[in-house]
């Protein structure tokens, strides 16, 4: 049943409504001095999503709100490091990779431009640098509901497709199932409907946070005192214990139709024009749900939910369930503020399998030049360590002005037959082929794997079709010892067999 399949999708945007109105924050006024283990966890969870002074800064708000209203200029660069854990030097199937990671790592991109999100335009000046001589200089614009890209080696012209009618462009490129693909895609789409008034945020208050939070027991509840001075609140809750919040909240749900509309009208805005009965949730539905989850039998195990506060601020939150465990940071000083988030997959509490750690890092946040730092890093035990950064210093400017695209100065792929396009992508494709042979070989690369900036994103499945290779070798190895092992003991068996007849016939000529 189709709707069976989107019931997390419907839970997810529950619990979203939820977080999205700051509820929390209705339900704690105390003073530490008198807070129980249980009290100081609510009042400081209520602080993530408090909108003002919350675990998301105020200032990085009204930034973000800046960047939506005010022209401003851009000057970044992006770079990879890559480093691979795993020993492939014997792999004859990828002996030079780590000549290619090499060069990947010596590549970056960097970028210069304007951009006006009210009026939905952009320009950048991209350049991918593969070494101090060999570049790849392009432009990308974006005007209102239509997208270029533009670079002298291949086109005088921008090369654009408009934001309209993209099922009919979609067939013209030869795409199958076109049908699927929506006519425009809204690029800066706000769900509206997630936003709550003050009577749905005291309803869901009233009816799924307070009876939810009053039933867990105070003995759930902890407080630590850290060495920096800092306080951690801790929530234990076993497995059995979550599915029976969970199942509760569901049998609340099923009654509560204010609620099931909620969750129909943000399903109906994600799905758009495709939305009809098909998606809309029903009790029904609710019960269906409930019933799967009371006949399943939930593992063994043990979710901690720590949340920490410093000088009465909340500054981390760290939750350990199975054996993933997700926390986030917070560093905040008068003109920068950083976040870390880190998650970690591993065997035990000590031994680290795979990481994923995001920083976010806004320097200058009362000035008029902001440069925002991201930096990604994905660590798998063993195979690989890759580190992704990105830099861009945002300085605001009233006075920006970015010109049209139009047929004067760009191809509208949409104005165009099925006939001209299939026939333009052919040669611009032997283009770009031509060129980056022309810049590979300048920079002595291996053209065997394309092209420097592939390291960046295929290295990950190189190593683990490594992996995997090597494993298939053990067991094609382990096989053949095996059959090696069966034939041996045929042989043995078939002496042993022509032993005892030998000693038959020994005995039958005697007689």
């Amino acid at each position: 049943m189709k709707k069976k399949s989107i019931i997390i999708t419907i839970i997810v945007i529950f619990l979203v409504l939820i977080l999205a109105g700051g509820i929390f924050a209705y339900i704690f006024f105390c003073t530490d001095l008198l807070l129980s283990e249980k009290q100081g966890f609510g009042k400081y969870a209520s602080q993530l999503v408090d909108t003002e002074d919350g675990f998301i800064s105020n200032s990085i708000n009204e930034y973000i709100m800046k960047k939506e209203n005010t022209p401003y200029n851009t000057n970044g660069k992006i770079n990879a490091n890559i480093e691979i854990l795993k020993d492939i030097s014997d792999n004859y199937i990828f002996q030079g990779y780590d000549k290619a990671v090499e060069f990947g790592n010596n590549t970056n991109i960097t970028f210069t431009g304007k951009v006006d999100n009210e009026k939905a335009q952009m320009e950048q000046n991209v350049t991918v640098n593969y070494s101090d001589t060999v570049k790849l200089p392009f432009k990308f614009k974006v005007y209102e509901d239509i997208y270029g890209i533009q670079s002298d080696s291949i086109s005088k012209p921008y090369i654009a497709i408009e934001n309209n009618n993209l099922q009919e462009l979609s067939q013209k490129f030869g795409i199958e199932y076109a049908n699927n693909i929506p006519n425009r895609i809204e690029t800066t789409k706000k769900l509206e409907s997630l936003k709550l008034t003050e009577e749905e945020k005291i309803h869901i208050q009233n009816e799924y946070i307070l009876p939810i939070y009053n039933n867990i027991d105070e003995q759930k509840f902890s407080k630590t005192k850290d060495t920096d001075g800092s306080v951690t609140y801790t929530l234990t809750l076993s497995s059995s214990e979550l599915k029976n919040i969970y199942i509760d909240i569901l049998e609340t749900l099923k009654r509560d139709q204010t609620m099931i509309n909620k969750i129909n009208s943000v399903m109906q805005e994600i799905y758009s024009e495709k939305y009809n009965e098909t998606y809309k949730i029903t009790s029904e539905d609710i019960q269906e749900e409930i019933d799967y989850i009371t006949k399943q039998e939930w593992e063994d195990d043990t979710l901690k939910i720590n949340i920490t506060q410093h000088d009465k601020e909340t500054n981390k939150i760290n939750v350990t369930y199975q054996d993933t465990i997700f926390d986030i940071t917070k560093n905040e000083t008068e003109t920068d503020i950083t976040y870390k988030i880190l998650l970690n997959e591993t065997e035990n509490e000590t031994e680290k399998k795979n990481i994923v750690a995001l920083t976010l890092r806004f320097s200058g946040l009362n000035t008029n030049s902001i440069t925002e730092n991201y930096i990604i890093n994905i660590k798998s035990e063993e195979e690989f360590d890759i580190t992704y950064t990105y830099n861009d210093t945002v300085s605001f400017d009233e006075n920006i002005s970015i010109e049209p695209l139009t047929t004067a100065n760009a191809a509208i792929l949409n104005n165009y037959s099925a006939e001209q396009i299939q026939r333009f992508i052919m040669q611009l494709g032997i283009k770009i082929d031509e060129i980056n042979k022309e810049q590979m070989t300048n920079l002595g690369y291996n053209l065997q794997y394309s092209n420097p900036l592939v390291t960046w994103i295929s290295t990950p499945s190189y190593i683990r079709r490594v992996s995997f290779l090597e494993d298939m070798d053990q067991i094609n190895q382990k096989v053949e010892e095996e059959l090696e092992q069966e034939k041996q003991q045929m042989i043995e068996y078939q002496e042993h067999v022509n032993s005892l007849l030998s000693e038959y016939n020994s005995e039958t000529t005697v007689e």
